[in-house]
């Protein structure tokens, strides 16, 4: 999945905002793995994958109200 990305380095701006995420492919030199929200399509693979289940995904419900 594009969504679901193995890091080895990541990038930061001066007011601390992510500018750039460097890939790996190699599993000795994953030090994270980013979930990218803009590719995410919510199938929940990266849910059922995650080994120690640090992943939660909660339904949202919008309402509309006056204020």
């Amino acid at each position: 999945r594009n969504c679901i990305k193995m890091v080895d380095g990541v990038e930061r701006g001066e007011d601390a905002s992510i500018r750039k995420l460097t890939e790996t492919r190699d599993w000795s030199q994953v030090a994270a793995i980013w979930i990218d929200n803009n590719e995410c399509i919510r199938c929940g693979q990266c849910y059922t994958a995650c080994p120690v289940k640090c992943i939660s995904i909660s339904r949202c419900e919008l309402v509309d109200a006056d204020v």
